[in-house]
Order: structure tokens, then sequence, then C-alpha cells
């Protein structure tokens, strides 16, 4: 069965993006800590990967867009200025 994503504030106030195995949700699977608020997030069509739109920290109206390799963790990020 396909993991699960959920996104959450923890006590530290830094957004995490965390992936849960529906057999037990109990048990966050991994967290991925984002650059910033998280605005929307959608899952990649294999499942390993995330698409996360952020409001950065630094500049919070603007808008980034985040792909994150939820096997690997690794992240890469662009601009969406052009777009709003």
């Amino acid at each position: 069965m396909a993991d699960r994503l959920r996104s959450e504030l923890p006590d530290s106030t830094r957004p995490e993006l965390f992936r849960y195995n529906p057999e037990s949700p109990a048990q966050a699977v991994a967290a991925c800590t984002m650059g910033g608020i998280i605005i929307g997030y959608a899952l990649g069509a294999s499942g390993d990967e995330a698409y996360v739109v952020i409001a950065p920290e630094s500049a919070p109206l603007t808008r980034r867009l985040e792909r994150v390799n939820l096997v690997t963790g690794r992240k890469s990020s662009t601009s969406l200025d052009a777009w709003f």
C-alpha cells in the first residue's frame, strides 16, 4: 500500500512534510523540513516524489516549488514568481 503524506508545523514551528505508512500511521516513516511555510503539496506519479509549494520564511510574499525525493530526501526548487 502506498505511503501517505501530511504537512505539520511541529513545536519548533519549522514546516515539515511527513511520510506515513497507512499500515502503521502512528509512526512517521520520514520527515522532510521545507524551506518555508507549506502552501500545498502533491505526490508525483511514482509516489517517490512530492511537489511542494512554499512561502519562504525570508520572503513570505513569494512562492517556490520544491521537489523532494521521498526515498533519498534530496530536494530541488525553482521560483514561481512569474505565476504570482
